[in-house]
């Protein structure tokens, strides 16, 4: 499965995503394609959107970050990251 982010939205399509960032004055350079091939990516991806719950720490593992961080990417994951 192929989604499209741009913006804090979401796309199936590659040309829906076009679209919203010619309507709102977005560089093609800020949509973000995710490809998802399996279940186990999907809970991963999905666990990544959602605030981890204070009882458990995150299932993500620790990301050294090399390059910039599209802003696509949740604020608590950019701040574990050290990415502000």
């Amino acid at each position: 499965m192929i989604v499209y982010n741009v913006d804090r939205r979401f796309f199936p399509l590659k040309g829906e995503a076009i679209a919203y960032c010619v309507e709102h004055g977005h560089k093609r350079a800020s949509i973000h394609k995710f490809a998802i091939t399996n279940r186990d990516e999907l809970a991963a991806f999905l666990d990544g959107l959602c605030e981890p719950a204070p009882d458990r720490p995150s299932p993500l593992p620790d990301v050294t970050v090399e390059r910039e961080v599209p802003d696509c990417v949740p604020a608590f994951l950019r701040k574990s990251w050290g990415v502000e």
